[in-house]
């Protein structure tokens, strides 16, 4: 039961190149790359078959650009969680943290002007005041401190009185 690989699974580059793809010209299946003067082909911007096609064709002397899953699955355009699911999840993540920090932002301005229209924290209802962001809103915008204000205790004076020198304490007693 020795299963080998498929093709592209088996693919790996042994010396990565550095130039950007976005320098060079040509599609998204095919770049021409003016460094090394090769054709550069994007094995991930191509459907299986087409990528396992070009590899046998060239027997395998490609420079290529390719992503790779986690479990070593190649990604290819045909891939049901390919490049555009890839893609897709990304801008997904981001819009997902630029509308957190959205939501954050204008609580904070919520509070701030609540705050400034009443004199003090405000005295509606603020969402910084409630669940994990109280903490955070006291550390932006501390609570003001009101009350009578209180000194601490304060300890006794009490006067010293001088007694006799300590050098003159043995002359004194021998004295006696």
């Amino acid at each position: 039961m020795n299963q080998s690989l498929p093709l592209l699974d088996q693919i790996s580059v042994a010396s990565p190149c550095t130039v950007s793809w976005n320098s060079m010209q040509g599609d998204e299946q095919q770049r021409y790359c003016k460094l090394c003067q090769k054709n550069v082909y994007n094995l991930s911007g191509m459907t299986r078959d087409e990528a396992e096609s070009l590899v046998r064709a060239s027997e395998g002397r490609l420079c290529v650009r390719y992503y790779r899953r986690h479990d070593g699955t190649m990604l290819t355009s045909d891939c049901p969680v390919g490049l555009q699911g890839v893609r897709a999840r990304l801008i997904r993540g981001a819009l997902g943290i630029a509308a957190t920090m959205l939501a954050l932002a204008g609580s904070l301005l919520w509070g701030r002007l609540s705050s400034a229209s009443s004199g003090g924290r405000g005295t509606g209802i603020q969402a910084l005041d409630y669940g994990p962001l109280s903490r955070f809103s006291d550390w932006v915008n501390p609570r003001p401190v009101l009350g009578a204000m209180a000194l601490p205790p304060t300890v006794p004076i009490v006067p010293t009185v001088p007694g006799p020198p300590k050098g003159n304490e043995s002359a004194a007693e021998s004295a006696y």
